[in-house]
Order: C-alpha cells, then sequence, then structure tokens
C-alpha cells in the first residue's frame, strides 16, 4: 500500500507539471516571466568585468549643447578621425544617413571619403517588410545605390532560415560608398513590449544582410561568406 500511494503522488505530480508547462506555453506565460524579470535578473548578477575592446561612443546631451542635431557630417568625419587615431579597428554607426546634409552636400562627400579611409565600417540601414508586397513583372535596371547596396550583401549556402524584406532604407550613395558593410537597426519587441530583439540577417533580394552588431563581427574578424 506504501509503494501505491508513492506511486499514486508521483503520478499526480508529473501530470501536474505536464499540464502547467503546456498552459504556461500555450499562453506565453513562461516568456512574458522571463521578459518581466530580465532586468531583476541582470540586477541580482552584480556587475560583469568590463572589456577594453568594446567602446560605445554616445551623442549624449552634453554632445548636442556644444552641435546642433542633427550633428553636420563635417563633424561626423571629424570624429571618426579621432577614432581611427585611437586605434579603433572596426566602427559601427548606428544613424540612418537616408538625406543630404542639411547644411551643406559637401559634407557628405567628406563624411563618405573619411569611412573609406577609415576602412573597416559598418553603417546603419533599415529594413522593410511591407503588408502587400509590390509584384514586379521584370527586374528593374539596377540603380548605382542599388550596386552598391548588393556588394555589401553576404551570400550564404544553404536553405534561407530568416525573413525576407521588401525595401531597404540606406544612407545616401556618397556616405554608403566610403563604407564596406551595411548593419540593419529592426529592433523587435519580446512578449511585454520591450524591443530587446532582433534578427541576425534579414534576406534581401538574393543576399543577406547582418544586423549592426553582427556586420561589426564579420568584418573585424573578416570573415568569409560560406
Amino acid at each position: 500500500p506504501r509503494k501505491t500511494k508513492l506511486g499514486l503522488v508521483s503520478f499526480v505530480s508529473g501530470l501536474t507539471i505536464c499540464i502547467l508547462t503546456v498552459l504556461f506555453t500555450a499562453f506565453d506565460t513562461l516568456d512574458g516571466f522571463e521578459a518581466r524579470t530580465r532586468s531583476l535578473r541582470f540586477l541580482l548578477k552584480g556587475k560583469s568585468s568590463l572589456t577594453n575592446q568594446i567602446v560605445l561612443v554616445n551623442i549624449d546631451e552634453k554632445t548636442l549643447a556644444n552641435l546642433d542635431w542633427p550633428i553636420d557630417r563635417a563633424n561626423m568625419a571629424l570624429f571618426i578621425d579621432i577614432l581611427k587615431k585611437y586605434g579603433a579597428k572596426t566602427l559601427g554607426v548606428d544613424i540612418l544617413y537616408t538625406d543630404p546634409d542639411k547644411k551643406d552636400a559637401r559634407f557628405d562627400q567628406l563624411f563618405g571619403q573619411m569611412l573609406s579611409i577609415y576602412g573597416n565600417s559598418v553603417l546603419g540601414s533599415d529594413m522593410i517588410q511591407l503588408e502587400t508586397p509590390l509584384e514586379q513583372k521584370n527586374p528593374p535596371e539596377k540603380s548605382e545605390l542599388q550596386l552598391a547596396i548588393e556588394k555589401r550583401g553576404w551570400m550564404f549556402s544553404g536553405q534561407n532560415l530568416y525573413p525576407n524584406a521588401d525595401e531597404v532604407d540606406t544612407p545616401i550613395l556618397p556616405i554608403l560608398k566610403g563604407s564596406k558593410g551595411l548593419g540593419h537597426l529592426n529592433l523587435l519587441p519580446d512578449s511585454v513590449g520591450v524591443f530587446d530583439r532582433f534578427y541576425p540577417f534579414y534576406h534581401y533580394r538574393g543576399k543577406y544582410y547582418p544586423s549592426l552588431s553582427v556586420g561589426m563581427l564579420l568584418r573585424h574578424f573578416n570573415l568569409e561568406e560560406k
């Protein structure tokens, strides 16, 4: 009788756990709990040892107190020159330069030239997914901008496991031509609406375009397409 009772308790406990797991999974309860407690868990974890191999250069209130927004491209070129002198090997810029400089279009040329001199730079882009993708019976003639975008895409063998983009917003051509790569800035919300996730790649017109961080890693370590 004692063994029968223990067996029954084990069976009921196991069944209860299975039911709760199914319910939590079905209603995204576990995912919501994970998202809501993420900040708390990082706080409880304590400070991690920092590395001087990665540096974030922020445009903060102190910067904007001395420079107008948007910061003109001549000043951005100067910033890049300073970073190069400090030994930064790979540069990632999470700003979309989709319009010409408001002060002087020649600043765009200067910015692009400095990026080219810098060498290993990845610029931000925006991968766009339309609700109703446009149907194109005949492939459009490729513009110089489209050719520059394709040059900065990656080719990988195997089945496509990443979402398809219908359009892409990139920096204007004079700036884009100075860079080595593109990195998308598209963030995705978790179950509680916090935008803290992203796809490593988007597929666009036969090529793959990484996120900014992944693109910087690919360029920094000079990884080959496979």
